[in-house]
This record gives C-alpha cells, structure tokens and sequence, in this order.
C-alpha cells in the first residue's frame, strides 16, 4: 500500500481511533467541522509516527521548538503524495489542535500557501434552477433558496433560529431575519465586537420555508419560536451540524453535475445586490459583516430601509421566478433609497413617493429631477399636491383644485389651482 493510500478516509474508523484520546475529544467539542479536522489531525499523526498526546508532549518545554520544526519537515515533505491544498488545510487542523490545547505553535510555524488551482464558483440562475430541481426533498430546496437570498453563512445555518425572524414573518412579503453577534463570523469578540446581519427572504425562499415546514411537521415534528430552522428529516429530528450541510451541497451538485458550495451562495447574493446598485454599507449588513463607524445595534426604522433597499435585489436574487422592473421604476427605487440612505424622515420619503407616483414615463421623471426635486417637495409639503381617490375628485375640484394625472391604482393626483402660473 503506497503512502498516499494511507491517508485515504475511507480506510480510518475516525470514531474508534478520537475515542483513544482525551485531548483531541476535547478539541473537537469546540469545533463545527468535525470529522474534517479529525481527519486532518489522523494524517498528520500517521505521518510523523506519532499520536495526539506525543505531539503536545513536543511542547511541554516552552523553550522547545520541536513541534515547529517537524510542522515545517511536513511542509517541506515532497513524498506524501498529498497536494498543497491539503497540505494546508492540514496544518490548519494541527495548529487548531496545538491552540486548543494551549500550547500554540509559533506564527512561521508550517506557513504555505495554497495556490488556487479553480476560479470561485459564482452561481447563476441557471445552475441554482438546476440545483433546485435535483435536491432530494423540501427541505434541501429551502436550503438552496434560504442561502441564496439571505447569504447566511454555513456555521451560521447550524444556529438560526424561529426567534430570529420577526415575529410576522409568514405575512411580510419580504421577511426579515436579524442575527446577532454570537451566531456569526467573529462571535462578536475583537473587532467583530457589535456586528450583526440583517437579512432577508425573497417571496420564493419564503415560500419553500414554509414548505419543509409543512413537510417536515406532516412528519411528526412541531417547530417551536426557539426551534433551530434546519434539521435531520428522520427522527428525532436533531439540528442540522456543519459536516451535514456540507454532505447534502456535495450530493446536491453530483447529482446536478455543477460545481457548489453554501459559501457560492454568499457571492450569488453579494452579485445580486451589487447589481441592483445597493450602498457597500447596506451590502455589508446584510451579509453580516462590520459596517465602519457603526456602533448601536439597527432599529426598526433602520431595517425598514433596509428591506425597501433589499427589494430592488429580489429581480436579481430569484431565480424560479421571473420579476419584471423597469429602468423608470428602479430609478425612482434608488432615488427613495438613496433619500433613506440619507436620513430623511419617514414623512419626507413618503412626499418623495408621491411625486414619483406622478412620473408614469421616463421623459417625466427626466423633467422632475431637472425641475429640482426639493422645489417640488415644498411644493407637496406645502399642501399644493395632493393624491385622492377617484370618488373624491369631484369635492376638490369645486375647491379650486384641478386633475394632474391618474395612477395606475386609480388613485388621482390633483393641484391646487393657486399653485398653477
């Protein structure tokens, strides 16, 4: 048997060999990736001929650097067979072992780096479709639609729950889904200290949640408010782990024939909102990333910005279903995003609102901004405008108002005659 053959998964019982030792069951306690890094740990030991124990017993003399100088044997070894990507991820899962165990390597220790031999996948609508159409049962195709609206990354999927959507999310169109700092990257320590992500559901996501929640409640399971979202479809029906997600990606994309990881999911959506022009500061939000500057945590009025900035995304972000925006209705969305992104009070934006109501071609809207936007709103602020129902034109008119125009609701847009030279 060559070397290389050794370090083959599939001939490890992975269980048997952690149970052995005390240490690495405590170190992997902490950790999502399991089985990765007990792997990783496992080749590493076969091959320096040594076991867990014996290489923290490299470091029980702080002046010692044995430890450091058989990592760097390992980077230097040309003979194991393994390529430098493994390599890396290797010594990621050793120095892991080493921290947890408080006896960490020095920084050069074992340093390389993996030279990227693919280009990031980047999803398209195409291959989520195809994705979608092969997933095994409702709650796999949640999961596709879930990552690819909210960009929740994986160690975070393992942990959200009902508590973290707001509390009438089956009747928004577009629900809001707000975690904090402790179940995503960074765990709030550090610099991560005060982050949080506040995400949404596209109309179609939404829906496939509440699908797998059906399914999965037909099956004998009752979802609670602190109930993790995601879980096993056979009894008890534990909380998904983070070696299962990626199990049912890898098995998702076989039987598609694409290539697919959750983490692609985080760049369908940060493309998606990148074309529907969102401020970086709102992309980050709702990616769950650190907005510079930004110190309290978002109010309510601030996620209502948000979900209306989040709504010029959903064309980009759907990928079942086809929404039709036009170039006049997505100028007239980033102008009232832009006016929230400013800080205009709720009043101002819903003025702002009403004058582009007015707008119903392209040429009209042109004329407005000519015209100057504040000009205009004094003028709606001031009482001049006014939108009314269709049966109460006729008492405005007789108080010297006269029609404007009449919206595609049917509601009309009338003008005190003082106000017409």
């Amino acid at each position: 048997m060559s070397r290389a053959d050794r370090f083959k998964k599939r001939k490890v019982d992975l269980d048997k060999w952690v149970s052995g030792f005390d240490r690495v069951q405590t170190w992997l306690a902490k950790l999502q990736a399991k089985d990765r890094n007990a792997f990783n740990l496992y080749r590493y030991c076969r091959w320096s001929k040594k076991n867990p124990h014996e290489l923290l017993a490299l470091k029980e003399d702080s002046k010692s650097k044995e430890a450091e100088f058989l990592i760097d044997r390992f980077v230097a070894d040309q003979s194991t067979g393994l390529t430098d990507h493994a390599k890396v991820n290797i010594i990621a899962s050793v120095r892991s072992f080493y921290m947890h165990n408080y006896a960490d390597l020095a920084r050069q220790a074992g340093r390389m780096t993996a030279s990227k031999v693919h280009p990031y996948s980047k999803p398209t609508k195409e291959t989520l479709r195809k994705l979608w159409n092969n997933a095994y049962n409702p709650r796999d195709r949640s999961l596709i639609s879930f990552v690819n609206s909210t960009a929740i990354a994986r160690d975070s999927l393992t942990k959200v729950k009902f508590s973290h959507f707001e509390k009438d999310w089956r009747e928004q169109e577009i629900p809001h889904i707000g975690l904090p700092e402790a179940i995503i990257k960074g765990k709030g320590k550090g610099r991560y200290q005060g982050t949080e992500q506040h995400t949404f559901l596209t109309p179609e996501a939404k829906r496939d949640l509440i699908d797998y929640i059906e399914w999965i409640e037909r099956k004998g399971f009752k979802f609670e408010v602190d109930s993790q979202v995601f879980r096993s479809i056979v009894k008890p029906y534990h909380p998904i782990s983070y070696d299962e997600l990626g199990f049912i990606a890898r098995r998702t994309a076989k039987r598609s024939d694409i290539k697919f990881t959750w983490h692609d999911g985080r760049r369908f959506v940060e493309t998606a909102l990148e074309e529907a022009r969102i401020h970086p500061n709102w992309c980050r939000k709702i990616r769950g990333r650190k907005v510079k500057g930004e110190e309290a945590p978002y109010s309510r009025p601030k996620i209502e910005q948000l979900r209306h900035a989040y709504k010029s995304a959903v064309q980009f972000l759907q990928f079942r279903e086809t929404v039709q925006i036009s170039d006049l209705e997505r100028r007239k969305q980033a102008m009232l995003d832009h006016a929230r992104l400013m800080e205009w009070n709720e009043e101002k934006v819903k003025s702002l609102q009403s004058l582009f109501d007015t707008c119903l071609t392209m040429e009209r809207f042109n004329k407005l901004i000519s015209d100057g936007i504040e000009k205009k709103l004094s003028a709606v602020e001031q009482d001049c405008q006014k939108i009314v129902n269709e049966q109460d034109v006729e008492q405005w008119l007789t108080q010297g108002w006269r029609v404007i125009t009449t919206l595609p609701s049917g509601k009309v847009v009338i003008e005190s005659n003082n106000n017409h030279s």
